[in-house]
């Protein structure tokens, strides 16, 4: 939930204006240059203005804000709640209206590309990891370990491999987590059934201890089991098909380390009945859809999807990969599960997409500038401190310019700003070393010259 416009008045010099939302919220987020005082208490949080409104230029485009609206803008978000209070107050002698909106507003400033816009300040509710009242026997708290992020010690959460009513084995991968020395994936301890599931999204800052799921070691999967047996069945059947053939022919073993996908496509139908087709040979995908939605509709366009064409509420119709010869798998009638665990099964044979993640410092202010494809655009110096020397069409509209500096670099796809690697103690031809090895990974649709030292970075 969004609240805009928090300024007080001017026609009252006791006037102000204070919203307090009472409930488990999960985030506060405001800019990082912004007016708002946010207090943090229990299960409530505070919005209060501090600045008086001089110009009196309401918004009128929440979803658009100017820089200077969105320093008077903050975001509530809550995860897993069945109800919340609001409470407003205003001056004495003060008079407003009140306008709200179904649909969901994001505070984004519509600024150009060569302005440096501060970034969001996240404040996390520490309640939001608070286990439920629940008995606790022949069950398993799994907490966040130590990512290894220097004195931080936090991370950021990428991604759930599990969820309530799985069963997982000892070294099965639970969830993925950011840190400063890239992906790590935690593991079950021990076998049992997912009891409980923390509502984290991808993004929310793990600190180390909070407890992330509850696993019930006192349950047996018998579904598992017949699975296991199932494989097992299957693998000496297929031993044993692959001794006859070895015998009778000498055809050549084919590749089993070739992934069986290697693109995912999905078919769209706007409002308007256009179908649009996409095809990703990456994950992620960069989509999200309305959780138990049938048919499933897209709720969230990503860095990923955006340029596929697919637009906010197109509702998805088909399903398919490289290997499907005879058409899209249609979805129709499908459950949500269904429909969720058949896109999965494509998805998670995707090779992750490569990554790069500039921090750049200028007079301006800062900027992390994100790629994934060749080319960069730009050149950098070969003597400290690593400037910006040439700006092609590929940075520019990334509001990027000669003589940015920069500071540190990532590599992980969804890598929280704050945890990017400084390039502090790195000479010059380190940090290009660094950054040529990682564009080397970029998707290769043709042959070009390297932007940072001038030389072939093309793999042959």
């Amino acid at each position: 939930m969004s609240f805009f416009d928090l300024l007080g008045s001017e026609k009252d010099q006791h006037g102000f204006k204070h919203v307090r939302i009472l409930g488990k919220w999960s985030d506060a987020i405001v800019s990082k240059d912004s007016s708002i005082i946010v207090e943090k208490q229990n299960y409530s949080v505070s919005l209060k203005a501090s600045q008086t409104d001089l110009q009196q230029h309401s918004p009128s485009k929440p979803s658009a804000l100017t820089a200077d609206q969105m320093n008077h803008a903050g975001t509530v978000r809550f995860v897993n709640i069945d109800s919340f209070e609001l409470q407003f107050e205003v001056g004495a002698n003060e008079f407003h209206n009140f306008l709200f909106s179904c649909t969901a507003a994001v505070i984004c400033a519509d600024v150009k590309a060569e302005v440096f816009v501060a970034a969001p300040q996240f404040i996390t509710n520490p309640h939001m990891f608070e286990l439920p009242n629940m008995s606790l026997e022949h069950k398993q708290v799994v907490r966040a370990a130590d990512p290894g992020v220097a004195s931080a010690h936090k991370a950021v959460f990428q991604q759930w491999y599990v969820k309530a009513g799985d069963y997982v084995g000892t070294g099965d991968k639970i969830y993925r987590v950011a840190a400063r020395n890239g992906s790590v994936e935690a593991t079950a301890e021990m076998p049992g059934r997912v009891y409980y599931v923390q509502a984290v999204l991808p993004g929310d800052v793990i600190e180390p201890g909070v407890a992330m799921l509850i696993l019930d070691t006192d349950t047996i999967s018998w579904t598992q089991v017949s699975i296991i047996a199932l494989v097992v069945i299957a693998a000496i059947a297929a031993v044993i098909t692959w001794w006859y053939c070895c015998c009778r022919s000498k055809q050549e073993t084919p590749d089993v380390d070739e992934p069986r996908v290697r693109a995912v496509i999905l078919d769209f139908e706007t409002d308007t009945g256009w179908n649009q087709r996409a095809i990703w040979k990456y994950q992620p995908l960069g989509l999200g859809f309305y959780e138990n939605q049938v048919p499933l509709s897209v709720a969230y366009i990503g860095h990923d999807a955006s340029h596929m064409g697919v637009l906010r509420d197109d509702v998805l119709v088909g399903i398919g990969d490289d290997k499907d010869i005879v058409g899209m798998a249609s979805i129709k009638n499908k459950s949500f599960e269904n429909v969720w665990m058949e896109l999965k099964e494509r998805v998670d044979q995707l090779p992750l997409a490569p990554r790069l993640l500039l921090k750049f410092e200028s007079d301006k202010g800062t900027r992390i500038v994100h790629w994934h494809t060749k080319p960069l655009g730009l050149n950098l110096s070969e003597t400290l401190p690593v400037k910006v020397t040439k700006v092609d069409e590929a940075a520019m509209h990334l509001g990027l310019e000669v003589g940015n500096v920069l500071k540190s670099y990532g590599m992980d796809w969804s890598l929280d700003p704050h945890l990017l690697k400084s390039v502090d103690g790195m000479t010059a031809k380190e940090i290009r070393e660094v950054i040529e090895d990682r564009i080397a990974q970029f998707p290769d649709g043709h042959c070009c010259p390297a932007e940072i030292s001038g030389e072939d970075i093309c793999p042959e």
